[in-house]
């Protein structure tokens, strides 16, 4: 009996001490997100956009870009999403991107209806 006791201790100190990381790594993995930037502008003059809705499409993320045309989506799963971008008096416009690098800066240039 007392050997058992012995044995079931040194167990547990042995897996207090030395704790398995298999499910760490598969957790990590998905609980990594990212910060996906980008801007808008006028495709001809270069000029920055303001107030432009940008959406990333099936997730419930929208954002408007800011005063200097920038946005950002926080806390993305990598993975492949389409972004649409719309404003007014310009052409709507959809592209698949490949989200999967904490640095990945979105540059979209708009056409003008006119």
């Amino acid at each position: 009996m007392k050997s058992i006791l012995t044995s079931i201790l040194f167990l547990s100190i042995t897996l207090m001490v030395f704790p398995s990381d298999g499910n760490k790594n598969l957790s990590s993995a998905a609980d990594m997100t990212i910060d996906v930037k980008g801007s808008v502008q006028d495709s001809f003059t270069g000029e920055s956009l303001a107030g432009v809705l940008v959406r990333l499409e099936n997730t419930g993320y929208t954002v408007y870009t800011d005063l200097n045309g920038n946005f950002e989506f926080k806390k993305v799963t990598p993975g492949v999403y389409k972004i649409t971008v719309e404003y007014i008096s310009y052409e709507s416009f959809s592209k698949e991107y490949e989200l999967n690098n904490e640095k990945t800066r979105l540059c979209i240039n708009l056409e003008n209806k006119n």
